[in-house]
């Protein structure tokens, strides 16, 4: 499996086949419209909001609400585009297109470490301009 070198330092092994980027800071940029500081603590609140759905993705899963999953895994994934967190949005791509194969595995340290990975990558655009 590949290993993706970030400008940051940070490494990952991606969960795509293909190589993309943590943080595709163009389209951060471009959306923040130049306000990056405003925009940055929205994502910041995506970010909390994501976490607290990730928590009881299991539970509805092991309940078999897959359409409880599919619409939060939806709305995650445009959050992750809107953003420019791009290999946030290929891993929940790959997701929802699993949960309707229906052979989707909740792995929630593989979910939290792309949002770690998200953040760190933020942090990095902020701090070095």
């Amino acid at each position: 499996m590949n290993v993706i070198k970030v400008d940051m330092g940070l490494s990952i092994k991606p969960a795509v086949e293909t190589e993309v980027k943590i943080l595709r800071e163009e389209v951060f940029l471009k959306m923040a419209r130049g306000d990056k500081d405003q925009f940055a603590e929205i994502a910041c609140e995506f970010f909390e909001e994501t976490r607290e759905v990730v928590a009881g993705w299991k539970l509805a899963h092991a309940g078999g609400d897959t359409a409880k999953i599919a619409m939060e895994l939806h709305r995650c994934r445009g959050g992750a585009s809107l953003f420019g967190f791009e290999y946030l949005q290929q891993l929940i791509r790959r997701w929802e297109s699993d949960l309707s194969d229906g052979r989707l595995q909740i792995n929630e340290s593989e979910i939290l470490g792309a949002l770690r990975d998200a953040e760190a990558a933020l942090a990095g655009l902020l701090f070095s301009r």
